[in-house]
């Protein structure tokens, strides 16, 4: 692949880790605040931002490994 394109190259790499890491990140962050004495509704919600993350920054990395390995010049 093109040294052009370092963010390509480390989302096509690294793509599933980070999306998985940033939700289990929103799940802790979440769970530490339901601890701390804020309402439920607060997990709830952090469950839902989670999973649309891991949703989006999984197609994201789908996309551009599409991308990398259909249009740029390997």
């Amino acid at each position: 692949m093109n040294q052009a394109y370092p963010f390509i190259r480390f989302f096509v790499s690294y793509g599933r880790p980070l999306a998985a890491a940033v939700a289990v990140i929103v799940l802790i962050a979440g769970g530490i605040a339901a601890m701390a004495g804020l309402p439920g509704w607060v997990l709830v919600i952090s469950i839902m931002v989670a999973v649309v993350l891991f949703i989006l920054l999984r197609l994201l990395g789908e996309v551009l490994a599409l991308m990398a390995d259909m249009l740029l010049p390997q």
